[in-house]
Protein backbone atom coordinates (compact mmCIF):
# COMPACT_ATOMS: atom_id res chain seq x y z
CA UNK A 1 0.00 0.00 0.00
CA UNK A 2 1.13 3.55 -1.18
CA UNK A 3 2.72 6.12 1.67
CA UNK A 4 0.07 8.55 2.69
CA UNK A 5 0.80 12.13 1.75
CA UNK A 6 0.32 15.46 3.13
CA UNK A 7 -1.96 17.90 1.13
CA UNK A 8 -2.71 21.23 0.39
CA UNK A 9 -5.73 22.37 -1.47
CA UNK A 10 -5.01 21.66 -5.02
CA UNK A 11 -6.63 20.95 -8.65
CA UNK A 12 -5.07 17.87 -9.74
CA UNK A 13 -5.84 15.78 -13.05
CA UNK A 14 -5.68 12.17 -12.27
CA UNK A 15 -5.14 10.32 -15.66
CA UNK A 16 -3.70 6.45 -16.51
CA UNK A 17 -1.61 5.07 -19.28
CA UNK A 18 -1.95 2.54 -21.72
CA UNK A 19 0.70 0.59 -23.66
CA UNK A 20 1.19 1.58 -26.71
CA UNK A 21 1.30 5.46 -27.98
CA UNK A 22 0.34 7.19 -30.67
CA UNK A 23 0.06 10.47 -31.97
CA UNK A 24 -3.00 11.57 -32.33
CA UNK A 25 -4.80 15.15 -32.86
CA UNK A 26 -7.70 15.45 -30.30
CA UNK A 27 -10.29 18.50 -30.90
CA UNK A 28 -11.76 20.42 -27.50
CA UNK A 29 -13.51 23.70 -27.90
CA UNK A 30 -13.09 24.17 -31.26
CA UNK A 31 -9.35 23.61 -30.93
CA UNK A 32 -7.10 20.64 -32.20
CA UNK A 33 -4.45 19.78 -29.72
CA UNK A 34 -2.14 16.97 -30.27
CA UNK A 35 -0.44 14.05 -28.02
CA UNK A 36 0.88 11.21 -28.52
CA UNK A 37 -1.03 10.06 -25.49
CA UNK A 38 -4.11 11.96 -24.22
CA UNK A 39 -2.48 13.26 -21.20
CA UNK A 40 -0.11 15.52 -23.14
CA UNK A 41 -2.85 17.13 -25.28
CA UNK A 42 -5.04 17.73 -21.90
CA UNK A 43 -1.73 19.26 -20.37
CA UNK A 44 -2.25 21.99 -23.39
CA UNK A 45 -5.73 22.92 -22.42
CA UNK A 46 -6.59 22.21 -18.83
CA UNK A 47 -5.12 24.19 -15.89
CA UNK A 48 -3.43 21.91 -12.97
CA UNK A 49 -1.41 22.24 -10.11
CA UNK A 50 -0.39 18.36 -10.52
CA UNK A 51 -1.03 15.47 -12.78
CA UNK A 52 -0.99 11.97 -11.74
CA UNK A 53 -0.53 9.45 -14.23
CA UNK A 54 -1.12 5.52 -12.77
CA UNK A 55 0.73 3.81 -14.99
CA UNK A 56 1.39 -0.25 -14.73
CA UNK A 57 5.09 -1.51 -15.18
CA UNK A 58 4.84 -2.19 -18.73
CA UNK A 59 3.27 0.94 -19.90
CA UNK A 60 5.81 2.64 -17.59
CA UNK A 61 8.12 1.53 -19.87
CA UNK A 62 6.38 2.17 -23.38
CA UNK A 63 4.35 5.30 -22.61
CA UNK A 64 5.65 6.77 -19.60
CA UNK A 65 8.70 8.25 -21.89
CA UNK A 66 6.28 10.49 -23.69
CA UNK A 67 5.32 12.59 -20.11
CA UNK A 68 8.61 12.54 -18.63
CA UNK A 69 10.45 14.17 -21.35
CA UNK A 70 8.56 16.99 -21.17
CA UNK A 71 10.69 17.84 -18.14
CA UNK A 72 7.18 18.90 -16.72
CA UNK A 73 7.53 18.86 -12.60
CA UNK A 74 3.65 18.80 -12.12
CA UNK A 75 3.71 15.61 -13.64
CA UNK A 76 4.32 12.51 -11.40
CA UNK A 77 3.85 8.65 -11.72
CA UNK A 78 1.73 6.63 -9.61
CA UNK A 79 2.54 3.04 -9.87
CA UNK A 80 -0.01 0.73 -10.18
CA UNK A 81 -1.38 -3.21 -10.94
CA UNK A 82 -2.78 -4.49 -14.23
CA UNK A 83 -6.13 -4.24 -12.25
CA UNK A 84 -6.65 -7.96 -12.93
CA UNK A 85 -7.91 -9.00 -9.56
CA UNK A 86 -10.43 -7.45 -7.37
CA UNK A 87 -6.95 -7.51 -4.88
CA UNK A 88 -4.95 -5.35 -8.08
CA UNK A 89 -8.02 -3.07 -8.20
CA UNK A 90 -8.44 -2.03 -4.43
CA UNK A 91 -4.33 -1.05 -4.53
CA UNK A 92 -5.69 0.82 -7.32
CA UNK A 93 -7.95 2.22 -4.74
CA UNK A 94 -5.91 2.68 -1.88
CA UNK A 95 -2.88 4.65 -4.25
CA UNK A 96 -6.25 6.91 -5.56
CA UNK A 97 -7.31 8.52 -1.86
CA UNK A 98 -3.66 8.48 -0.74
CA UNK A 99 -3.12 11.18 -3.36
CA UNK A 100 -5.79 13.25 -2.97
CA UNK A 101 -6.61 15.12 -0.01
CA UNK A 102 -10.06 16.16 1.71
CA UNK A 103 -11.29 19.51 -0.44
CA UNK A 104 -9.47 19.48 -3.24
CA UNK A 105 -9.99 19.45 -7.32
CA UNK A 106 -9.93 16.73 -9.70
CA UNK A 107 -9.81 15.88 -12.96
CA UNK A 108 -10.65 12.76 -14.34
CA UNK A 109 -8.85 11.10 -18.03
CA UNK A 110 -10.84 8.00 -18.95
CA UNK A 111 -9.23 7.45 -21.98
CA UNK A 112 -6.39 5.31 -21.88
CA UNK A 113 -6.56 1.81 -19.59
CA UNK A 114 -8.66 -1.18 -19.19
CA UNK A 115 -12.44 -1.15 -20.58
CA UNK A 116 -13.40 -1.38 -16.94
CA UNK A 117 -11.83 1.54 -16.11
CA UNK A 118 -14.73 4.44 -16.80
CA UNK A 119 -16.72 2.42 -14.53
CA UNK A 120 -14.39 2.18 -11.68
CA UNK A 121 -12.85 5.85 -12.04
CA UNK A 122 -17.33 6.94 -11.67
CA UNK A 123 -17.06 4.47 -8.15
CA UNK A 124 -13.92 5.93 -7.18
CA UNK A 125 -15.14 9.97 -7.96
CA UNK A 126 -18.22 9.05 -5.85
CA UNK A 127 -16.53 7.96 -3.42
CA UNK A 128 -14.21 10.78 -3.16
CA UNK A 129 -17.28 13.24 -3.18
CA UNK A 130 -18.22 11.70 -0.33
CA UNK A 131 -15.85 10.76 1.89
CA UNK A 132 -13.36 13.56 1.77
CA UNK A 133 -15.39 16.43 -0.17
CA UNK A 134 -14.24 16.63 -3.21
CA UNK A 135 -15.12 18.30 -6.06
CA UNK A 136 -15.31 16.73 -9.37
CA UNK A 137 -14.51 19.29 -12.05
CA UNK A 138 -14.64 17.72 -14.99
CA UNK A 139 -14.31 14.04 -16.43
CA UNK A 140 -12.79 13.77 -19.96
CA UNK A 141 -12.62 11.05 -22.73
CA UNK A 142 -10.06 11.76 -25.89
CA UNK A 143 -12.41 9.12 -28.26
CA UNK A 144 -9.59 8.82 -30.20
CA UNK A 145 -11.41 6.17 -32.08
CA UNK A 146 -13.97 8.64 -33.98
CA UNK A 147 -10.99 10.18 -34.79
CA UNK A 148 -9.55 9.70 -38.89
CA UNK A 149 -6.97 11.06 -41.00
CA UNK A 150 -8.40 14.18 -41.84
CA UNK A 151 -10.66 14.15 -38.68
CA UNK A 152 -9.60 15.40 -35.02
CA UNK A 153 -10.63 13.02 -32.32
CA UNK A 154 -13.44 14.87 -30.39
CA UNK A 155 -12.72 14.66 -26.59
CA UNK A 156 -15.71 13.94 -25.00
CA UNK A 157 -16.62 16.01 -21.91
CA UNK A 158 -18.61 13.52 -19.14
CA UNK A 159 -18.56 16.61 -16.75
CA UNK A 160 -22.29 17.01 -16.27
CA UNK A 161 -22.70 13.05 -15.52
CA UNK A 162 -20.63 13.36 -12.66
CA UNK A 163 -23.38 15.87 -11.11
CA UNK A 164 -25.89 12.19 -10.84
CA UNK A 165 -23.76 11.44 -8.08
CA UNK A 166 -25.47 13.99 -6.02
CA UNK A 167 -28.97 12.99 -7.68
CA UNK A 168 -28.28 9.58 -6.29
CA UNK A 169 -27.52 11.15 -2.62
CA UNK A 170 -30.17 13.20 -2.91
CA UNK A 171 -32.69 10.76 -4.17
CA UNK A 172 -31.34 7.74 -1.79
CA UNK A 173 -32.18 10.52 1.24
CA UNK A 174 -35.49 10.87 -0.07
CA UNK A 175 -36.72 7.67 -0.26
CA UNK A 176 -34.65 6.57 3.21
CA UNK A 177 -35.82 9.38 5.12
CA UNK A 178 -38.02 11.26 3.21
CA UNK A 179 -35.81 14.33 3.28
CA UNK A 180 -35.97 16.41 0.17
CA UNK A 181 -34.18 19.07 0.99
CA UNK A 182 -31.46 17.79 -0.95
CA UNK A 183 -33.23 17.57 -3.82
CA UNK A 184 -34.02 21.36 -3.56
CA UNK A 185 -30.98 22.67 -3.52
CA UNK A 186 -29.71 20.58 -6.90
CA UNK A 187 -33.37 22.23 -7.84
CA UNK A 188 -32.26 25.80 -7.13
CA UNK A 189 -28.47 25.00 -8.07
CA UNK A 190 -29.88 23.99 -11.71
CA UNK A 191 -32.41 27.03 -12.21
CA UNK A 192 -28.96 29.37 -11.77
CA UNK A 193 -27.97 28.17 -15.32
CA UNK A 194 -30.84 29.45 -17.14
CA UNK A 195 -32.93 33.09 -16.80
CA UNK A 196 -35.92 31.22 -16.63
CA UNK A 197 -35.43 29.99 -13.69
CA UNK A 198 -38.30 30.89 -11.21
CA UNK A 199 -40.74 27.16 -11.96
CA UNK A 200 -37.14 24.69 -10.47
CA UNK A 201 -37.12 27.50 -7.76
CA UNK A 202 -40.44 27.35 -6.87
CA UNK A 203 -40.30 23.47 -6.91
CA UNK A 204 -37.41 24.00 -4.97
CA UNK A 205 -39.07 26.36 -2.01
CA UNK A 206 -42.50 24.09 -1.90
CA UNK A 207 -39.97 20.92 -1.28
CA UNK A 208 -38.20 22.66 1.58
CA UNK A 209 -41.06 23.99 3.29
CA UNK A 210 -42.75 20.27 2.81
CA UNK A 211 -39.93 19.12 4.26
CA UNK A 212 -39.28 21.18 7.18
CA UNK A 213 -42.64 21.22 8.42
CA UNK A 214 -42.26 17.24 8.36
CA UNK A 215 -39.46 17.09 10.49
CA UNK A 216 -41.00 19.82 12.83
CA UNK A 217 -44.09 17.63 12.74
CA UNK A 218 -46.28 20.84 11.57
CA UNK A 219 -49.47 18.54 9.76
CA UNK A 220 -51.42 21.16 8.32
CA UNK A 221 -48.60 22.64 6.87
CA UNK A 222 -47.21 19.68 5.69
CA UNK A 223 -50.90 18.62 3.99
CA UNK A 224 -51.01 22.16 2.44
CA UNK A 225 -47.68 22.18 0.68
CA UNK A 226 -48.18 18.70 -0.33
CA UNK A 227 -51.63 19.64 -1.83
CA UNK A 228 -49.77 22.67 -3.91
CA UNK A 229 -46.96 20.11 -4.42
CA UNK A 230 -47.94 18.68 -8.21
CA UNK A 231 -48.58 21.41 -9.72
CA UNK A 232 -45.16 22.77 -8.82
CA UNK A 233 -43.19 19.68 -10.10
CA UNK A 234 -44.92 19.57 -12.86
CA UNK A 235 -43.80 22.95 -14.27
CA UNK A 236 -40.72 22.41 -12.91
CA UNK A 237 -40.50 19.12 -14.94
CA UNK A 238 -40.53 21.07 -18.23
CA UNK A 239 -38.14 23.37 -17.10
CA UNK A 240 -35.48 20.95 -16.39
CA UNK A 241 -35.89 19.04 -19.52
CA UNK A 242 -34.19 21.90 -21.21
CA UNK A 243 -31.54 22.05 -18.27
CA UNK A 244 -28.65 19.70 -18.42
CA UNK A 245 -27.88 19.58 -14.77
CA UNK A 246 -30.91 19.22 -13.71
CA UNK A 247 -32.43 16.53 -16.52
CA UNK A 248 -32.25 13.40 -13.47
CA UNK A 249 -34.79 15.64 -11.61
CA UNK A 250 -37.38 14.90 -14.47
CA UNK A 251 -36.91 10.74 -13.49
CA UNK A 252 -37.80 11.77 -10.10
CA UNK A 253 -40.73 13.69 -10.63
CA UNK A 254 -43.96 11.17 -10.17
CA UNK A 255 -41.77 9.13 -7.02
CA UNK A 256 -41.72 12.72 -5.16
CA UNK A 257 -45.21 13.44 -5.78
CA UNK A 258 -46.07 10.20 -5.33
CA UNK A 259 -44.99 9.81 -1.80
CA UNK A 260 -46.48 12.71 -0.58
CA UNK A 261 -49.80 12.37 -2.00
CA UNK A 262 -51.52 10.23 0.40
CA UNK A 263 -51.51 13.48 2.85
CA UNK A 264 -52.22 15.89 0.65
CA UNK A 265 -55.22 18.24 1.62
CA UNK A 266 -55.73 22.18 1.22
CA UNK A 267 -57.13 23.77 3.94
CA UNK A 268 -57.04 20.59 5.89
CA UNK A 269 -58.52 22.58 9.27
CA UNK A 270 -61.30 23.79 7.77
CA UNK A 271 -65.09 22.26 9.66
CA UNK A 272 -65.62 21.01 6.02
CA UNK A 273 -62.28 18.82 5.77
CA UNK A 274 -61.74 17.75 9.00
CA UNK A 275 -63.02 14.29 8.68
CA UNK A 276 -60.83 14.16 5.85
CA UNK A 277 -57.77 16.09 7.43
CA UNK A 278 -57.96 13.42 10.50
CA UNK A 279 -57.79 10.57 7.43
CA UNK A 280 -54.31 12.00 6.08
CA UNK A 281 -52.47 13.27 9.44
CA UNK A 282 -53.38 9.68 10.80
CA UNK A 283 -51.48 8.38 7.29
CA UNK A 284 -48.75 10.99 7.96
CA UNK A 285 -48.06 9.39 11.30
CA UNK A 286 -47.80 5.87 9.52
CA UNK A 287 -45.37 8.03 7.14
CA UNK A 288 -43.26 8.74 9.77
CA UNK A 289 -42.44 5.19 11.21
CA UNK A 290 -42.16 3.94 7.44
CA UNK A 291 -39.17 6.52 7.56
CA UNK A 292 -37.89 5.57 10.71
CA UNK A 293 -38.47 9.16 12.40
CA UNK A 294 -39.92 7.93 15.70
CA UNK A 295 -40.14 11.04 17.61
CA UNK A 296 -42.07 12.62 14.92
CA UNK A 297 -44.33 9.56 15.49
CA UNK A 298 -45.34 9.60 18.58
CA UNK A 299 -45.80 13.14 19.10
CA UNK A 300 -47.70 13.28 16.25
CA UNK A 301 -50.28 10.36 17.22
CA UNK A 302 -50.49 11.83 20.73
CA UNK A 303 -52.19 14.87 19.44
CA UNK A 304 -53.80 13.19 16.67
CA UNK A 305 -55.72 11.11 19.09
CA UNK A 306 -56.71 14.56 21.31
CA UNK A 307 -58.48 15.71 17.97
CA UNK A 308 -60.06 12.58 17.48
CA UNK A 309 -61.32 13.14 20.33
CA UNK A 310 -62.13 16.87 19.84
CA UNK A 311 -64.09 14.95 16.47
CA UNK A 312 -66.15 12.73 17.92
CA UNK A 313 -67.19 15.50 20.59
CA UNK A 314 -68.35 17.33 17.48
CA UNK A 315 -66.12 20.13 17.95
CA UNK A 316 -64.82 21.99 14.68
CA UNK A 317 -62.10 24.03 16.07
CA UNK A 318 -59.18 21.47 16.16
CA UNK A 319 -56.64 24.56 16.92
CA UNK A 320 -58.32 25.89 20.04
CA UNK A 321 -55.40 25.49 22.00
CA UNK A 322 -57.43 25.96 25.32
CA UNK A 323 -59.94 23.30 24.24
CA UNK A 324 -57.33 20.98 23.33
CA UNK A 325 -55.52 21.10 26.50
CA UNK A 326 -58.73 20.83 28.90
CA UNK A 327 -59.88 17.53 27.00
CA UNK A 328 -55.81 16.55 27.01
CA UNK A 329 -56.19 17.12 30.89
CA UNK A 330 -59.38 15.25 31.27
CA UNK A 331 -58.69 11.91 29.23
CA UNK A 332 -55.67 11.85 31.54
CA UNK A 333 -57.08 12.37 34.54
CA UNK A 334 -60.00 9.62 33.44
CA UNK A 335 -57.12 7.40 32.31
CA UNK A 336 -55.14 7.69 35.48
CA UNK A 337 -58.46 6.69 37.37
CA UNK A 338 -59.36 3.47 35.71
CA UNK A 339 -55.93 2.61 36.13
CA UNK A 340 -56.04 2.68 39.91
CA UNK A 341 -59.52 1.32 40.17
CA UNK A 342 -59.94 -2.15 41.37
CA UNK A 343 -62.72 -2.51 38.85
CA UNK A 344 -62.53 -0.35 35.84
CA UNK A 345 -65.54 -2.08 34.06
CA UNK A 346 -68.11 -0.72 36.77
CA UNK A 347 -66.37 2.76 36.54
CA UNK A 348 -68.07 5.49 34.34
CA UNK A 349 -65.91 7.91 32.32
CA UNK A 350 -66.62 11.51 32.97
CA UNK A 351 -69.55 12.87 31.26
CA UNK A 352 -67.68 14.81 29.02
CA UNK A 353 -65.52 11.43 27.38
CA UNK A 354 -68.86 9.25 27.55
CA UNK A 355 -69.55 10.38 24.19
CA UNK A 356 -66.64 9.25 22.94
CA UNK A 357 -67.02 5.59 21.50
CA UNK A 358 -64.56 2.58 22.63
CA UNK A 359 -63.38 4.83 25.85
CA UNK A 360 -62.03 2.01 27.76
CA UNK A 361 -59.74 1.46 24.65
CA UNK A 362 -59.36 4.82 24.11
CA UNK A 363 -57.75 5.95 27.50
CA UNK A 364 -55.55 2.61 27.51
CA UNK A 365 -53.71 3.95 24.13
CA UNK A 366 -53.48 7.23 25.27
CA UNK A 367 -51.63 6.37 28.86
CA UNK A 368 -49.40 4.45 26.62
CA UNK A 369 -48.50 6.82 24.18
CA UNK A 370 -47.79 9.69 27.04
CA UNK A 371 -45.74 7.28 28.62
CA UNK A 372 -43.86 6.13 25.14
CA UNK A 373 -43.27 10.04 24.94
CA UNK A 374 -42.07 11.12 28.20
CA UNK A 375 -39.61 8.16 27.71
CA UNK A 376 -38.57 9.71 24.22
CA UNK A 377 -38.79 13.61 25.29
CA UNK A 378 -36.57 13.12 28.48
CA UNK A 379 -33.92 11.11 26.44
CA UNK A 380 -34.57 8.10 28.81
CA UNK A 381 -33.08 9.73 32.20
CA UNK A 382 -34.57 7.90 34.50
CA UNK A 383 -33.75 4.57 36.50
CA UNK A 384 -35.15 2.16 33.61
CA UNK A 385 -35.63 3.67 31.02
CA UNK A 386 -36.88 1.44 27.75
CA UNK A 387 -34.25 0.67 25.54
CA UNK A 388 -34.56 2.06 21.53
CA UNK A 389 -35.42 -1.41 20.22
CA UNK A 390 -38.38 -1.72 23.14
CA UNK A 391 -39.37 1.92 22.12
CA UNK A 392 -39.60 1.50 18.26
CA UNK A 393 -41.46 -1.69 18.84
CA UNK A 394 -43.54 0.27 21.52
CA UNK A 395 -44.22 2.67 18.66
CA UNK A 396 -45.29 0.57 15.93
CA UNK A 397 -48.00 -1.32 17.95
CA UNK A 398 -49.40 2.06 19.62
CA UNK A 399 -49.45 3.24 15.84
CA UNK A 400 -51.11 0.31 14.47
CA UNK A 401 -54.29 0.81 17.25
CA UNK A 402 -54.51 4.02 16.37
CA UNK A 403 -55.25 2.80 12.87
CA UNK A 404 -58.37 0.94 14.22
CA UNK A 405 -60.19 4.25 15.44
CA UNK A 406 -63.36 4.93 13.13
CA UNK A 407 -62.96 8.31 11.34
CA UNK A 408 -66.91 8.64 11.32
CA UNK A 409 -68.72 10.13 14.11
CA UNK A 410 -70.07 7.23 16.16
CA UNK A 411 -72.85 7.85 18.61
CA UNK A 412 -71.73 6.28 22.26
CA UNK A 413 -74.60 3.24 23.15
Amino acid sequence: MPQRVSHTEMRKIITFLGKYPKATSYQFAGQVYTGRVFAEALRQFVQFDEMLVFVTDEARQTAWPVLAELNDPRIKAVPIQTGESTAEIWEMFDAMTAHVGAGETVIFDITHGLRSLPFLVFLFAAYLKSAKNVKIAAVYYGAFELGGPDKPAPVIDLSSFVGMFDWLTAAERFTRYGDSQDLAALLRRAGRETPARQPLSDAADTLDRLSQALQLIRPGDAMAYSAQLPAALEAARAMAEATPSARPYTYLTSEIEQAYAPFALAAPFDPAHLAAGLDKQRRLVRWYIDHAQWVQAVSLAREWLVSWVMWQLGETDLLDRELRESIAETMSAEAQRRKAAKDAKRLFSSLLLRQVPAISDVLGLWLSLAGVRNDIDHAGMKAKPMGAAELTKSVQTLVGKLQTLPLERIPSP
